[in-house]
């Protein structure tokens, strides 16, 4: 606090005061003094919370201002019937207080204020500050009180007019500025605080008693006599004017203070957006300041209502850009500058606007007078729009800091009950000269260019945008520029004055003026964009009495020279939205809007090689799809949407899958909507739809083997509503039912899958189960079938109940009706709950052999077997998909390959009895074995089989060689040929290797029956190894190596005994054959040394005879021109084998055919065999003196 002379106001002596004015408390209290001067009304926070409601009752400072400003207002500022008063601790006669003690009075506030800001400075605790602001309040409202009591009735008041304005001014002006004052944050507690608030009360009361003082000088005579007065009496001596305008003045300069205190926070924000969290207004104090500043502008002009008021903000808001300093009053005398710093004015001022005219004032205390004055504050002075038009005028105003303003703007504008179009053209003015910018945000990356939709939004997904632009509830979304914001704005004012068709021809005049060609033409593909925002924005709101205008517009833009393709999208996309808007408000689609898309579409259809032809295609397909969902009514055009242009797109096989699973879901949502027509006839507009389809769809599709299977899903689901629709259709579409059913059912040349997921589909519905197909093909429920066992081998999922129940009925059902009575009443069928699908299938062949069991005769026995044979011819559709997948290296092909041949070797082995008859030609089972086991090619020896075959054949090779021996081959020619050709062609090729992960299953085949194991060992010791072989082949050591793995596997006696019996004889017959370094010879040697291991063998009298048959017929055949080869077997099945057979062998037999050999010779004694002999009788003894 600045003083001109400091020492008058310090250490006044209270003698100075007039002994008949004045008395010391002290000594006289025998006086009634309770609450003397102490209900006193000033600024004091509730609470720290700054609140945007003021609640104004009687008792509040703003009640008591209004009063006070009223023509009443004695009964409010005389609160007690004393004739004293207490002001700073002593007590003064109120009619004469003022007019004899005005200095000292004044003095003593000083001196109050000034030990306050002492205390501040010094840090020290000031324990009665708040005492020293009730004594500066009780002396200020005492003025007030005199001037309407005393000074009122005195009919010469001028002189005490200017010595208690000029005082009350000195005063006033020797304050620091509120700026100035402390920290941005004040504490109830604080020094600062009662500081802050004793200033505020300064200025308060200086306007409430200059109003006063003015409303008396009024009343006694006008501005120029009291002027001249003046001049007359204080000739000598410097005054200020006491008129209104010196108080207006006044209030200018109060109202500046308080936006410079308020501009402390906002100058420190780093970025425009962090204004959202703070206020121009300190506390609540602030606030009522600001409400008070108006009631008293209000009160000083009530012809012109609250023109002052603005008149005066929007000098301090030039003040923020160092205007209107012509404004200020020339007479006034202040040391605060005629100008105000701030960083961002225009974003200050906005936002400062946005707060005021937000406050809400809430009062119904009936004992306010005048509550008329308590409105809100309303701008009906165009501040907002001055300032809009400044800040367009501004060209480095930076995007976030645009941004910004326009969200305070957006909610200024609503909070106007009335507001001239002037803010929305001055918008459109700036944006439309700079509608080829990007207005990008720095918070936010390069890539979002586009204000309210990009290349990759779907109409709907623009009309949703559009709508959340324009919502009530909306909330600001940090990635919108300043353009979007600006629509916004534009949208929320059509909506809010939708019906004022002056208003609309304002804007539109300004808006459209700015589309001339050439203008147009200037558009690069983001102001284009931008735009079409704007077109779709007044389509929404004003419909299709802008249409024509707007498709002019766009009609331009699509004729202009070079057209990118993606500008044609956006014409498209914004044509689209227009559908969609429409289709919201149930209005029927003319040619003016079809009539553009059509013609895009059309054109994109027959340039398939255009760089953006799939986009456009799906962008049209989505669009279309989100018409027929929002259509509650299919009656306003809808199927001039649909036409020759799906042709095009199903000729088209270069169509991704994506797009052609959109189309087919629009075509199944479409067929959908109309069955709830149904019956519809064909020449009707719900019939137009079918005929469409019809027409343009179904003679396209592609149903072969070369269909697209990534749009299964989708095609079948199309199919499948297309059937139910034009079977809910009755006799209307039979027809087209007969011709459906059998291009899609009876075909066969369609694609296995398609067949089987649209059964599937089909038989999924519930609607089906109110049509029966039978009517329109009497052998559907067979295919129906066939495509359930399809899937049951096929499908790599577990299939859904729906075909297996359908089975059960139809099928399953039927057979026990027509074959096994006894069983139709009583059976149950077992259901496994997650069943696979391997498991599904088990049981119902179960169910088959079931059924089988139960016919007793033999022609119905037959006729049962020819059914379940046509059941099952589906070797083709097999053939196929074995073609289809065992070149494909997905896991999804390996499965399905696993699948295929896994599960008919199911088949064969569970019903092979049903499926093949002896002697009957082309028996289903040999069909089966000829399509996937025994091709022409396989049986090339260079042929190699795929790996996913192989697999496959790993796993389901021992199903298919048990179930084929379960036919007796013993007694059956064919069948015996036929697992010799298996064995033989595929056991070389499924040998364990080491890249194989799946161990071969031909193992399990073994170890299980003694018939079985010695037919099998038999077979395969024939097929691979042959008598009197010099050179082994390939296949002989595959062979050998599966049978290692037998012994290895299997090591019993009962198994290792029925090896030997099958295989001994052919294994020492190549051991004495082979050359010496031939592979094979080690690899026989290791298979009997294992065959020999488990010295229990050897006892079992049947291998021991059946090993002494063997090497009595070897050396037979051998001992004569062979007999070094048959020694070195003798020697090794000694050493290694069985050396009690081979000791018993030379005791008992070896000489009597050495003999032999001899005589046959006709000499006495073969030196040479005699020699071996001898060799292996010492052989012999070493043997046996080691094992003793």
């Amino acid at each position: 606090m600045d003083f001109e002379d400091e020492d008058i106001f310090m250490d006044i002596d209270p003698k100075i005061l007039s002994e008949k004015d004045r008395w010391n408390k002290h000594d006289h209290d025998d006086l009634h003094l309770e609450n003397v001067g102490m209900t006193v009304k000033g600024f004091e926070c509730p609470s720290k919370h700054i609140s945007k409601d003021l609640q104004v009752c009687a008792n509040s400072l703003i009640g008591f201002v209004n009063n006070v400003l009223s023509p009443a207002s004695c009964a409010v500022l005389n609160d007690d019937s004393n004739d004293y008063v207490l002001l700073f601790d002593f007590l003064f006669e109120k009619s004469t207080a003022l007019s004899n003690n005005i200095y000292e009075l004044f003095n003593f506030t000083f001196t109050n204020i000034y030990q306050l800001e002492s205390s501040l400075n010094s840090q020290d605790k000031c324990g009665n500050s708040k005492k020293i602001n009730q004594s500066i309040l009780g002396f200020f409202k005492y003025m007030l009180s005199y001037v309407d009591n005393y000074l009122k009735c005195d009919p010469n008041p001028q002189e005490s007019i200017v010595i208690i304005w000029n005082n009350f001014n000195q005063l006033k002006s020797s304050l620091k500025p509120l700026s100035l004052i402390g920290s941005t944050t004040l504490s109830k507690q604080s020094l600062c605080h009662q500081q802050f608030h004793v200033y505020f009360n300064v200025h308060l009361y200086y306007l409430l008693t200059c109003y006063k003082l003015l409303s008396v000088q009024n009343e006694k005579m006008n501005s120029t006599q009291f002027t001249q007065y003046v001049s007359e009496i204080h000739s000598d001596r410097e005054t200020i004017n006491v008129d209104a305008n010196s108080l207006r003045n006044d209030i200018l300069l109060v109202m500046i203070q308080l936006t410079e205190l308020s501009l402390k926070c906002f100058n420190k924000i780093s970025q425009p957006e962090d204004v959202y969290h703070l206020s121009p207004f300190k506390c609540d104090c602030v606030t009522q300041f600001w409400f008070i500043l108006k009631l008293i502008c209000q009160k000083m002009d009530p012809h012109k209502s609250n023109e002052l008021f603005w008149k005066n903000l929007d000098i301090v808001f030039g003040l923020l850009e160092n205007e209107h300093q012509e404004d200020i009053g020339e007479d006034s005398k202040t040391d605060v500058r005629m100008y105000i710093t701030c960083s961002k004015p225009y974003l200050y001022s906005i936002w400062f606007l946005k707060h005021l005219l937000s406050l809400n004032i809430n009062s119904n205390d009936e004992l306010i007078q005048s509550p008329e004055n308590l409105e809100k504050f309303i701008d009906n002075f165009d501040c907002t729009e001055k300032i809009t038009k400044k800040l367009t005028n501004v060209d480095n105003i930076s995007e976030n800091e645009l941004r910004t303003i326009l969200t305070l703007l957006d909610g200024i504008i609503s909070l106007k009950e009335t507001c001239k179009p002037d803010i929305i053209t001055t918008l459109w003015e700036y944006f439309q000269k700079r509608l080829n910018s990007n207005f990008v945000l720095k918070s936010t990356p390069f890539a979002y260019t586009l204000s309210c939709l990009n290349n990759n939004r779907s109409a709907l997904e623009v009309l949703t945008h559009v709508e959340q632009l324009i919502s009530f509830v909306r909330k600001p979304k940090s990635e919108e520029n300043s353009y979007t914001l600006f629509l916004r704005i534009l949208g929320m004012y059509l909506m809010k004055y939708n019906h004022e068709q002056r208003l609309w021809n304002q804007i539109k005049g300004r808006m459209y003026s700015k589309f001339s060609q050439s203008k147009l033409s200037t558009l690069t593909e983001q102001g284009i964009q931008h735009v079409s925002n704007l077109f779709i924005l007044l389509f929404y709101i004003k419909g299709n009495q802008e249409l024509v205008k707007i498709q002019t517009f766009l009609n331009i833009i699509l004729t202009m020279k070079d057209i990118s393709p993606t500008t044609r999208e956006i014409v498209l996309r914004t044509n689209l939205t227009f559908i969609l808007i429409n289709i919201r408000n149930n209005v029927s689609l003319d040619a003016r809007l079809l009539s553009p898309i059509m013609n895009i579409l059309n054109e994109n259809c027959d340039h398939p090689n255009k760089s953006n032809y799939e986009q456009v295609i799906k962008l049209y397909l989505l669009t279309v799809n989100d018409v027929f969902k929002e259509s509650e009514d299919l009656t306003l055009g809808q199927n001039l949407l649909l036409g020759h242009w799906m042709s095009k797109i199903l000729s088209n096989t270069k169509v991704s899958s994506n797009v052609m699973n959109i189309f087919y879901n629009l075509l199944s949502l479409v067929l959908s909507k109309l069955r709830q027509y149904q019956p519809i006839e064909r020449d009707s507009q719900m019939g137009m739809y079918f005929s469409c389809i019809l027409e343009h769809v179904l003679p396209h599709l592609r149903t072969d083997f070369n269909f697209n299977i990534d749009t299964m899903e989708t095609m079948t689901e199309f199919l499948s509503e297309l059937t139910l629709f034009t079977l809910s259709g009755g006799v209307n579409y039979k027809s087209e039912t007969f011709q459906i059913l059998n291009m899609l059912i009876v075909n066969t040349n369609v694609n296995f899958e398609l067949k089987m997921n649209y059964v599937k589909c089909l038989i999924s519905n519930e609607d089906m189960h109110s049509f029966s197909l039978t009517t329109f093909i009497p052998n559907i429920e067979i295919i129906i079938t066939q495509c359930y066992l399809l899937s049951l081998i096929v499908s790599e999922h577990t299939i859904n109940d729906s075909m297996g129940k359908y089975v059960e009925a139809h099928c399953l059902q039927r057979f026990r009706q027509n074959y096994a009575a006894s069983l139709s009443s009583q059976y149950v069928q077992e259901q496994v709950l997650n069943s696979s699908n391997e498991e599904t299938l088990k049981q119902f062949l179960r169910d088959i052999n079931l059924i089988n069991a139960s016919i007793t005769g033999t022609e119905a026995r037959t006729q049962f077997h020819n059914e379940v044979n046509t059941l099952f011819s589906i070797e083709d559709t097999l053939k196929h998909v074995v073609v289809t997948y065992d070149k494909n290296n997905s896991a999804t092909g390996k499965t399905i390959i696993t699948n295929v041949f896994t599960c008919v070797a199911i088949i064969v082995d569970y019903i092979g009895g049903i499926l093949y008859k002896k002697s009957k030609p082309n028996t289903q089972l040999q069909c089966y074995i000829d399509t996937l086991l025994l091709q022409f090619q396989v049986r090339n020896i260079d042929f190699k089989l795929s790996g996913n075959t192989t697999h496959a054949l790993r796993v389901s090779f021992h199903i298919y060689v048990n179930a084929l021996i379960k036919l007796e081959p013993v007694h059956d020619n064919y069948i015996a040929r036929v697992i010799k050709e298996l064995i033989q062609i595929y056991l070389p090729r499924l040998i364990n290797k080491i890249q194989y992960e799946t161990p071969f299953s031909f193992n399990r085949s073994f170890n299980e029956v003694e018939s079985k194991d010695m037919f099998l060992l038999d077979m395969i010791i024939n097929l691979f190894l042959r008598k009197k072989c010099k050179v082994s082949d390939k296949n002989s050591q595959e062979c050998l190596v599966f049978l290692h793995e037998l012994l290895n596997e299997y090591n019993n006696v009962d198994f290792v005994s029925r090896f030997i019996k099958t295989s001994l004889d052919m294994l020492l017959n190549n051991l004495i054959s082979l050359n010496e370094v031939d592979v094979c010879r080690n690899k026989i040697k290791t298979i009997l040394t294992k065959c020999f291991t488990n010295p229990m063998v050897q006892t079992i009298p049947a291998v021991k005879n059946h090993v002494l048959i063997v090497l009595t017929k070897l050396s037979n055949e051998n001992l004569a021109f062979s007999f070094g080869q048959y020694f070195q077997v003798l020697n090794f099945l000694l050493h290694s084998c069985c050396p009690g057979i081979v000791t018993e062998f030379r005791k008992n037999i070896l000489i009597q055919k050495i003999k032999t050999v001899e005589m046959k010779r006709g000499v006495g004694e073969d030196k040479v065999l005699r020699n071996l002999m001898e060799q292996l009788d010492r052989n012999i003894k070493k043997v046996l003196l080691v094992r003793s």
